[in-house]
């Protein structure tokens, strides 16, 4: 399936930036970060090689599943716990090394983990 294959009659190659004037957050939209190729190939890959998991919270005494399924990444693997909610965070792997890396160069920022 491939979710990033819409057609635009305005779009472009380029990278374009787009940001939004929002009250106490500085948000930007990076159009065409990715190519549709390497979105695609990007989207299977995680979807089928990632740990997914099903976390738990408890609401008014019963155990109720998260609106999704989360996965940990960073620079160390280890076992975390918040909100009572066990995961574990698992080593970079080589698609999420190829976002970081492309995030980082854009934004001048060092990222050390991601759920």
């Amino acid at each position: 399936m491939d979710i990033f294959n819409q057609t635009d009659l305005f779009s472009t190659e380029e990278v374009r930036k787009i940001e939004f004037d929002l009250p106490g957050a500085d948000v930007t939209l990076f159009e065409n970060f990715f190519s549709i190729e390497e979105s695609n190939k990007l989207y299977k890959s995680l979807l089928q090689n990632t740990p997914w998991q099903q976390d738990q919270i408890t609401i008014h005494g019963k155990l109720v599943d998260y609106p999704r399924l989360t996965a940990w990444y960073g620079d160390i693997s280890k076992d975390i716990q918040y909100t009572n909610t066990k995961s574990k965070i698992h080593v970079w792997n080589d698609d999420l090394l190829i976002i970081k890396q492309q995030i980082e160069q854009e934004v001048d920022i060092n990222l050390h983990a991601v759920c």
